[in-house]
């Protein structure tokens, strides 16, 4: 099967960039992809969501926000995809300091809450696992 990139504002990775986390995509212990933020001096931020085609395309189909008929080799999104979203808690929460602070953060970092938490949510089974260096 052939993968491909598609080319748009939307689907652009940032300039410049000094920092890139990723961290692994799991479903019952098979990895199905990873998701990594790329961000430079600007603070801008990329995403970037890379399928695992060789795991079951079953599982594949539950990455919520991508369309795997394009079959790209990777999804980058310069908006915080829906697979963020659903994970962390946006920055006008009420209960947002006392969440951070549970998980001895600071600072309502999206990529790091999503590890600590491993992305726990009720719309599906995804668990992120970070990736260390």
């Amino acid at each position: 099967m052939s993968h491909k990139f598609v080319r748009s504002y939307l689907n652009e990775h940032v300039k410049c960039i000094t920092r890139v986390r990723t961290a692994n995509m799991v479903i019952d212990g098979q990895i199905i992809g990873t998701l990594t933020e790329e961000s430079n001096d600007a603070e801008e931020v990329s995403w970037v969501i890379r399928p695992n085609y060789d795991a079951d395309p079953k599982l594949l189909g539950i990455i919520p926000g991508i369309d795997l008929d394009l079959n790209l080799d990777e999804y980058v999104r310069s908006f915080e995809p829906y697979i963020v979203e659903e994970r962390t808690v946006d920055d006008d929460r009420p209960d947002l300091p006392k969440r951070l602070k549970a998980l001895g953060m600071r600072w309502n970092d999206k990529f790091e809450y999503m590890c600590r938490t491993h992305g726990i949510c009720g719309n599906n089974p995804i668990r992120i696992e970070r990736i260390e260096d």
